[in-house]
């Protein structure tokens, strides 16, 4: 009876806790309320072992049962919650935050298990668990016999003797597995008594943990001797484990009242990184704390909390410490309706309305107590607004404390790494810049976690749509002000179809789960070519990225799901003449005159249009392209005049972006702006207002508006005067539409501000008086053999190319121009008339749709032999 009590002042606050969303499990001092307190259950019999075992655990107050008067000894137990078990069993509970890092890839990452790391990080620092090769942990799987086995031989300090079992067993049976040896411990220790089972590599339910940790209490603490000669011994003392913890440590019971970081009542507690203040009764007590502790323990998050410690006087230090009593509630921004002095109003998880009163709590922000700080400070327009973040009510005892944790988001739009720059998307900026630069003095560099894990700053590695959540200090007495970064890379967007909106601007629901956009993406202004800002239509897919807190923070709406979105240039959209299908004739990005059906309910411009009204809307987008060319076309001096001169009539042709869904178009955007301002994603950015734009050289542009440039990815689309002429339309490289500097008629969409010349996504080049661009790619060279006249046309016919055939071409005298004239070079090119072309002549020409001849060029005039 004496042991039961020294066990029970050890472990009454210590085991089996497992997740919030396992109700009813292995509960602790917080437990809910409506979990049966009962030593006996309905479906557990006192005499057997597993109700034996049971029924001491209950009345230790180690463990619980279900609201229904049952225990469940078959159920299961996933490898969290047996994490939990032996992290309080062992007395290592320590108060980590949720965001603490593990070290495992998949729980660190995933926040459904976010519980669990707490319960997991104290294990891994006590090497209780190693997880997986690949580096992962496996949460939610259940845990099997033999992994059980292993956690709780470490757990007990026995892995020199499973060590020992493994070298003798492997003797006789060099195969055997990785927990022959820690079963052979537990087997000869008396650990597994009364649950053994012919399957280790099965699941450990409810009932068999229960004994495993029953038998663990009283199992004997191990000496370890070495002789003189070096030989290891092991010898078990008379003590078992929890004797010997009990009689080694102080239990201290209080509330933590500072760190190095903050105090309740303190913004700047004169007490080392080392140490933790504790309030016993009316004293306040520095203890310093083990190094395991100091490595692990989230100083931030455990400041007001009450808690359980337990002080070694072998050590003279903290070594264990874990929550007790408290009730948190956590309330996240989304949640919050209104704040009104001390009055916060939000919505509860069931979806009630709740009011609740903050005065006398004390404020901590972003870790740091907040003297006289009052709640309608960290409301919109405070001192402190919340962003993005969330209130923590914690309440024990008397003690109440509203601990308020607010970021800022950025989306990566670029790293450079030489100058240790970010450059943001969506017009976010700091200090007035689009981009932050980290501080010289690296002692400055804010802490950094990738995916939940601490990473050296040297480390850093950013790409395009990593989204950073950034913690900022309240007081500028912290040197710098930022002090962590939480990275969520961007391995993939999510995606997923808009199941439902409601009245609430920053909620959406994707694939039946509600989703808040971040601050920052709701309330920027879309401007730029990667500015793009998503509607969030019903039914129509989305990708998007999450911030650290679950919330969405940036859509990559120029990649949807149907497909990656192209640069085309428009010629026309008609009804087939076989049916009642529309269609879209394009010149792709790949220069391709194509023709793709469109689908019966298109989206132009973030608004749905059905296919038979398209032309109509988009005759309409074209509008603005069509009065700046024609505006150009009318201020042009005498000598730049526009190849053709026409004017362009109310067609739809039109630079365009558009995305397929196999061979059908769904989207398109146009330069119009779209539903809800500029939401479609392609933009204006240089355009023939005013004129010329000046070729510098094949990557740089001046226009009278802003300077631009071109890349090897630029998309520079080559357009005629007369768009019907699918012929003379080309795609080239910026390196062969610009080798000849000057003035050309441009427009540019989608120029990317943060590369270094600001690239433009495309281009569009307009026909101008310079054969080097006129005859491009799709112009064509004949040997003239004869030419035949009639009343209007006169007909050429020759050698073209390679092939030894004849083709004849005409010119109608009231289409075909002369006015095409350039000096390359040395070489001048004159303008000349086609009644001036001989037999023997080599000619370039250029034919429209119908293949009538409209641009022609004298190669080799056979009249003078001698030429340049």
């Amino acid at each position: 009876m004496e042991k039961t009590k020294k066990i029970f002042a050890l472990f009454l606050t210590c085991v089996m806790i497992l997740s919030v969303a396992c109700t009813g499990v292995f509960a602790d001092d917080g437990a809910d309320s409506t979990v049966a307190a009962t030593t006996t259950f309905s479906d557990v019999e006192i005499g057997t072992t597993i109700g034996d075992a049971v029924s001491k655990l209950v009345a230790y107050g180690i463990i619980s049962g279900y609201p229904d008067g049952t225990f469940k000894p078959e159920g299961a137990i996933t490898r969290a919650e047996f994490a939990a078990v032996v992290a309080r069993f062992k007395g290592i509970a320590n108060a980590f935050g949720e965001d603490v890092v593990t070290g495992f890839s998949d729980l660190d990452s995933d926040s459904s298990s976010a519980w669990a790391r707490p319960y997991v990080k104290a294990s891994v620092d006590y090497n209780i668990i190693n997880g997986f090769e690949d580096g992962t942990f496996r949460a939610s799987e259940q845990v099997t016999y033999e992994q059980a086995i292993k956690m709780i031989i470490c757990a007990i300090d026995y892995t020199p003797v499973a060590n020992s079992e493994l070298s003798r067993i492997k003797i006789s049976n060099p195969d055997a597995t990785w927990s022959a040896g820690y079963i052979s411990a537990a087997n000869k220790n008396g650990i597994t008594t009364g649950a053994l089972t012919a399957d280790i590599t099965g699941s450990a339910n409810r009932g068999t943990v229960a004994v495993l940790v029953s038998n663990a209490l009283e199992a004997p603490v191990l000496k370890v001797v070495t002789d003189k000669n070096g030989n290891v011994s092991y010898e078990k003392s008379e003590n078992s484990i929890a004797d010997d913890q009990s009689n080694s440590k102080e239990l201290v019971e209080g509330y933590v009242s500072g760190t190095y970081y903050t105090g309740l009542d303190n913004q700047f507690p004169d007490i080392s990184l080392k140490e933790i203040n504790i309030m016993t009764g009316d004293r306040e007590i520095t203890y310093e704390l083990s190094s395991a502790l100091q490595n692990s323990i989230d100083f931030e998050d455990i400041v007001g909390k009450r808690v359980t410690a337990y002080y070694s006087k072998d050590d003279d230090c903290l070594v264990q410490i874990q929550e007790k009593g408290n009730t948190t509630l956590k309330i996240d921004e989304s949640q919050i309706a209104s704040i009104s002095g001390n009055n916060l109003k939000y919505t509860d998880a069931k979806g009630k309305n709740v009011s609740e009163s903050l005065s006398g709590y004390t404020f901590i922000y972003n870790g740091k107590y907040m003297p006289a700080a009052s709640l309608s400070d960290f409301a919109d327009g405070g001192s402190y607004p919340l962003r993005n973040g969330y209130i923590e009510l914690v309440k024990s005892s008397s003690l109440k404390i509203a601990k308020i944790t607010s970021y800022d988001v950025w989306v990566v739009n670029s790293y450079d790494r030489t100058n240790e720059k970010i450059y943001f998307k969506y017009n976010k900026t700091y200090n007035g810049e689009k981009y932050y630069i980290f501080p010289a003095k690296s002692s400055d560099i804010p802490d950094i976690y990738l995916a939940g894990k601490k990473i050296e700053y040297s480390a850093l590695s950013l790409t395009a749509y990593d989204v950073i959540n950034v913690l900022f200090s309240p007081e500028k007495a912290d040197g710098n002000p930022i002090r962590k970064m939480f990275i969520t890379a961007a391995k993939g967007a999510k995606s997923g179809k808009v199941t439902a909106k409601t009245d609430d601007y920053r909620e959406v629901e994707i694939a039946g789960n509600t989703l808040y956009l971040t601050r920052d993406y709701e309330e920027y202004t879309p401007s730029g070519s990667d500015e793009q800002k998503a509607p969030f239509e019903l039914d129509e897919t989305y990708n998007y990225y999450l911030d650290y807190t679950g919330q969405i923070a940036a859509v990559k709406y120029s990649e949807a799901t149907s497909g990656t979105y192209k640069y085309g240039y428009l010629i026309d959209v008609a009804k087939s003449q076989k049916d009642t299908t529309y269609s879209a004739r394009l010149i792709t990005q790949e220069g391709k005159d194509s023709k793709y059906a469109l689908k019966s309910t298109v989206k132009i411009d973030g608004n749905k249009v059905k296919d038979s009204s398209a032309r109509e809307v988009l005759v309409s987008a074209a509008e603005g392209i069509t009065a700046n060319y024609n505006n150009a076309i009318d201020n042009a001096a005498a000598s730049d005049e526009l190849y053709g001169a026409d004017k362009i009539n109310d067609a739809c042709a039109q630079p365009i972006r558009y995305a397929l869904s196999g061979s059908t178009i769904e989207t398109i955007d146009t330069v119009a702006e779209g539903a809800g301002g500029s939401s479609d994603s392609f933009s204006y950015d240089v355009t023939l207002a005013g004129g010329k734009t000046t070729v510098n050289s094949t990557i740089s542009f001046k226009n009278p508006s802003q300077t631009f440039g071109a890349s090897s990815s630029t998309k520079v689309f080559y357009v005629p005067v007369n768009r019907s002429d699918t012929n003379s339309y080309s795609v080239l490289t910026n390196t062969k539409a610009f080798v000849n500097k000057g003035t050309k008629y441009i427009e540019a969409f989608n120029i990317d501000s943060s590369t270094t010349n600001k690239n433009a996504g495309m281009i569009v080049l307009y026909a101008k008086a310079d054969p080097s661009l006129v005859f491009n790619g799709s112009s064509k060279y004949m040997l003239v053999t004869k030419i035949l006249h009639d009343s209007d046309t006169t007909s050429f016919e020759g050698y073209v190319g390679n092939a030894k055939t004849t083709t004849t071409v005409k010119v109608s005298e009231d289409k075909f121009t002369t006015t095409i004239s350039e000096v390359v070079g040395s070489t001048e090119y004159d303008s000349i008339d086609f009644d001036e072309i001989e037999k023997g002549d080599i000619i370039r020409y250029i034919t429209d749709g119908s293949g009538e001849i409209i641009a022609i060029r004298m190669m080799y005039d056979a009249s003078s032999p001698i030429q340049k």
